[in-house]
């Protein structure tokens, strides 16, 4: 059977000053040619336990997400022993945005491209998707509709500043609340925001604080339909913390 380990005896002249001592650690590290190998950068790799994947260039805009069997690791870049072609264009970051939750809101997602090619009138009962974890569905404050979410030990809700989001320029704010639901002031809020379609690009606003716990960042959408929206907060002295949330932007 291989195994990836094996035993190395090192033997080095000690100095005079005797810096070598017993039972004292040491760092080495080994050079060895590999060969001209397969990589994609660590970033592209979409890892989920039980597979992973990588999402190539298509062409026309399309994004294919293909299964790929991974080998060594080296720094930032990660061996492809199958899966990839050597001169493929792939995702090398935000490809969690690009899987995110089109498996559950591709239907609603081809509805509102259809709303803003003029072909609003077809329907699909039946297949819209439900969203799915732990957020609850709020109307913070009789602001427009908004999604409400645990983000470690804050309350977060995301709305949009007028009663609903609509195709254009928009205003989106972030409601943050302690556990005991006191605004949390002087934070850094900052979201980046994407419609699941292939193709679509990732758009990043910086939210300033209003008071209140309420933070107020822009964002402009070309069409109607579900929008993924990834909130991050810092705190002083905290790690960062981030979270998706769902804005449905009316055509």
């Amino acid at each position: 059977a291989k195994t990836r380990t094996a035993k190395v005896r090192f033997e080095l002249p000690n100095s005079p000053d005797q810096l070598l001592r017993p039972e004292m650690y040491g760092t080495v590290e080994l050079r060895v040619p590999l060969g001209e190998r397969l990589v994609v950068p660590r970033t592209a790799v979409l890892d989920s336990g039980r597979r992973q994947v990588v999402f190539a260039d298509g062409g026309d805009g399309r994004l294919v997400p293909r299964e790929v069997r991974l080998g060594g690791r080296f720094d930032d870049a990660v061996e492809v022993l199958d899966g990839v072609a050597a001169g493929e264009r792939v995702v090398t970051s935000a490809n969690f945005l690009v899987d995110s939750e089109s498996k559950l809101q591709a239907a609603e997602s081809m509805m509102g491209m259809m709303g803003a090619l003029g072909m609003g009138h077809v329907t699909m009962e039946g297949a819209r998707p439900m969203q799915m974890g732990g957020g609850e569905a709020a109307a913070p404050g009789g602001a427009g509709a908004g999604e409400t979410k645990q983000m470690g030990d804050l309350r977060v809700t995301v709305f949009p500043a007028r009663e609903t989001a609509t195709v254009g320029e928009n205003a989106i704010r972030v409601r943050v609340e302690d556990a005991a639901g006191a605004p949390v002031a002087g934070a850094g809020v900052s979201f980046s925001y994407t419609m699941d379609m292939p193709g679509m690009a990732i758009e990043e606003a910086r939210a300033r604080e209003l008071g209140g716990g309420v933070y107020e960042g822009a964002a402009r959408f070309p069409m109607g339909g579900p929008w993924s929206l990834v909130v991050q907060i810092e705190r002083p002295g905290k790690p960062p913390l981030r979270e998706r949330f769902t804005l449905r932007v009316a055509s």
